[in-house]
């Protein structure tokens, strides 16, 4: 049964700088006992949301300006279902979802249109049921064609089955035992490609009590030839966070990852390691940050400098045309106050968790490694038991630049700001609009770009949700 709620239209024009944005914001939602969001953007001549609200599933439905919404309930099985994924296609969405019945699992997808009205459903797969607690996890590739879901079902084996959305077609099955590694002492990352290739990278840690050194190690699946590929490479600096991305347009694989000063937080610097689509080496570069990044990172912090940046964790990597990337950086620190009080005889341990989000570094690099440019974005961001859902930025990309979005404070009073970065690497600052006036707390964790000139950001304030269309 459909509810459809008519709002009073809020357009507003802001100017700045000879600049003009135009704002739509949604009817409100009450979000009370809703366990799962998904804004899934322009679907059709829609933008929809899928939420999961206690037991049902609702598909919000809303018209291409955001006047008017409408609520329809989507039928899955009526109990034991689990989302694995909600992905949006140009015309049709798909929901991937589990469903235990009994001493069996199942591994199930649903393709809706835009009304929500079903059009075909498929079974991945059926297996027995041993009550495991792993979950399903997905990763999807770059055109959003193809998805991989995955569960790492003990400490050295891993489950994938990979499922193409356009075809609606399974393509793929396999359970991977390994002899050398282990999930839960290796950091490790997956990607696909627009092909189906599956690139799982574990990173090893090097140990004073086993001598042994630290070291990359990649594992390739190909679906289609059924082979399978690796190699490894030793890493003989410290390192922190490391990212992965597939250049689908130069069938590239890119590992990227922060140096680091002995201990984690302390970053000096980063690697980049290239390999073609069959795990062939293209490049391996390794860069340390210069006097002048040093010197312009620690007068924005107003401190004394110093030869690290902390804290620092990449955030994206963004592909060049060209084959080079681009490392987007940024601060981030996790603080925990813990309160010890004493009631009826027993330590309690109490406390607030400070989520900070800092400064953006852009560092671009050509193809054969060599140093474009490099440029620091002011921003600083605090809050308390908010697990960061307004903090960090958005990235919004057209051909000719980047552009990041992000809260200037994390308070009812703020301003949106927007940094334009060229090819080149120029920057311009501009303020998109405010968001006291109409009671937004936007989180731009969960953003969605539906066109070169529009993004939809998901604002939560009290349990209450509201969707803003802003035209840049």
């Amino acid at each position: 049964m459909k509810k459809l709620f008519l709002i009073l239209f809020v357009v507003f024009f802001i100017s700045e700088h000879a600049n003009c944005q135009q704002i739509s914001i949604s009817p409100e939602i009450d979000t009370r006992n809703d366990y799962t969001f998904d804004l899934l953007g322009k679907v059709g001549n829609k933008i929809l949301a899928f939420r999961k609200k206690n037991k049902k599933y609702i598909l919000n439905i809303y018209d291409k300006t955001l006047y008017r919404v409408s609520e329809k309930t989507i039928s899955l099985e009526k109990k034991n279902t689990d989302i694995v994924s909600v992905v949006a296609g140009k015309n049709d969405f798909t929901v991937f979802y589990t469903l235990k019945k009994k001493n069996a699992i199942f591994l199930k997808a649903v393709k809706f249109n835009e009304t929500g009205t079903k059009l075909d459903s498929t079974m991945l797969f059926q297996q027995k049921h041993f009550f495991s607690t792993k979950p399903f996890l997905s990763v999807k590739s770059r055109n959003k064609k193809i998805i991989l879901i995955y569960r790492i079902i003990d400490n050295k084996e891993i489950e994938f089955t990979e499922f193409n959305i356009e075809k609606f077609k399974k393509i793929y099955y396999k359970k991977v035992k390994f002899k050398d590694v282990k999930f839960n002492n290796y950091y490790y990352r997956l990607v696909i490609s627009n092909k189906g290739n599956i690139y799982l990278m574990f990173e090893k840690k090097p140990s004073i009590f086993s001598g042994s050194s630290h070291k990359i190690i990649i594992n390739a699946f190909y679906p289609y030839s059924k082979k399978r590929k690796k190699t490894s490479k030793n890493i003989k600096v410290n390192t922190g966070h490391v990212n992965i991305v597939y250049d689908d347009e130069n069938e590239v694989l890119n590992i990227a990852g922060i140096i680091t000063k002995m201990y984690d937080v302390k970053a000096i610097g980063y690697f980049v390691y290239k390999l073609d689509e069959n795990l062939l080496r293209k490049g391996y570069f390794k860069h340390y940050f210069k006097e002048k990044l040093l010197s312009d990172y620690y007068r924005l912090e107003i401190k004394k400098k110093k030869k690290y940046i902390r804290n620092l964790y990449i955030k994206n990597l963004e592909l060049r045309n060209d084959g080079g990337l681009i490392l987007v950086l940024e601060v981030k620190e996790i603080i925990k106050r813990k309160v010890n009080t004493f009631n009826n005889r027993q330590d309690l341990y109490s406390g607030d968790t400070d989520y900070i989000f800092g400064n953006i570094i852009l560092i671009s690099i050509h193809e054969n490694g060599e140093e474009f440019w490099e440029k620091i974005i002011p921003k600083y961001q605090m809050s308390t038991n908010d697990y960061g859902i307004y903090s960090s930025f958005f990235i919004f990309k057209i051909p000719s630049s980047l552009k990041l979005l992000f809260n200037d404070e994390i308070k009812n009073k703020n301003q949106v700001i927007m940094y334009s970065v060229s090819p080149t690497g120029e920057i311009k600052r501009q303020s998109v609009f405010t968001t006291d006036m109409y009671k937004l707390n936007l989180s731009f964790n969960k953003c969605v770009q539906i066109s070169n000139n529009k993004l939809i950001i998901p604002s939560y304030k009290k349990e209450k949700l509201k969707l803003v269309l802003v035209e840049l």
